[in-house]
């Protein structure tokens, strides 16, 4: 399905072309700017840790329409860092960076006036490097990186209005329904240096924009996408529970071609 992915990717990106030799086709080029505000949640048996770090990243969506039937892709990576410092279990402070991966490739249809309908498939992923270090101690115990990983379908319904002015509102809601894998590296750990886990993720989006011209077949948007994912999982006979809620708010440019 990772090929699924990249080869929609390509056909979208060799595209331009073709919409411009044929009147039925509309080929679009998005470019976002992201503000991520993630809470993430970490049960393991009775103990849960919080962590809220902020993550900017750049998505870019690539989109063909043609009679109704649209399909896109989104390719989403972290500038830099985000970062938390805190109390780990009560025992430990722990200083932890996080960066956030997002692919999806998505196929639909515009079933009427301006509802529609749409299907696909993502592979998402969320990595953090962490160092612990024991309370009223200043050598860390704990040195390595956790890795949350989403794939699997997706779908939902999107509705767009557009004002006699130009300026277009949009909303969306979709469900995920997707598999779950950890992969923990603890290099410092003798028991476990490497732990790796399988599960089910659940997730729910509900997401927001406006549109309006700037100049030509320039516009710009801005909206907001609120993101819900849970994954349940067992890990060294420790049942786990992780929950990664996104808001996010973006500013972006759409060229139409």
């Amino acid at each position: 399905m990772n090929r699924a992915i990249r080869g929609g990717v390509l056909a979208l990106l060799l595209s331009p072309a073709l919409a411009a030799a044929q009147d039925d086709l509309t080929f679009t080029m998005a470019v976002d700017l992201n503000y991520k505000q993630l809470t993430l949640t970490a049960v393991v048996g009775t103990i849960a840790n919080e962590f809220k770090p902020e993550i900017w990243t750049l998505n870019v969506a690539p989109s063909l329409s043609w009679r109704g039937f649209f399909l896109s892709a989104a390719a989403e990576r972290s500038l830099g860092e985000g970062s938390t410092s805190g109390t780990l279990s009560t025992a430990f402070w722990s200083d932890r960076r996080y960066k956030r991966e997002e692919n999806s490739v998505s196929l639909g249809y515009n079933v009427w006036a301006g509802l529609a309908v749409f299907a696909g498939y993502l592979n998402n992923s969320t990595e953090t490097n962490f160092v612990n270090t024991p309370l009223g101690s200043a050598v860390p115990t704990s040195i390595g990186r956790i890795e949350y990983a989403e794939k699997g379908p997706y779908y939902g319904l999107g509705y767009a209005h557009r004002f006699a002015k130009g300026g277009t509102l949009g909303a969306s809601v979709a469900v995920a329904r997707a598999e779950g894998k950890l992969e923990q590296i603890s290099p410092s750990s003798a028991s476990t240096p490497v732990t790796t886990a399988e599960g089910d993720v659940t997730g729910t989006s509900y997401g927001l924009s406006w549109s309006a011209p700037l100049a030509g077949d320039l516009y710009y948007r801005l909206g907001y996408k609120a993101t819900r994912y849970e994954f349940k999982f067992v890990a060294n006979g420790i049942e786990r529970n992780t929950k990664q809620n996104y808001d996010t708010i973006f500013l972006g440019v759409v060229k139409y071609f």
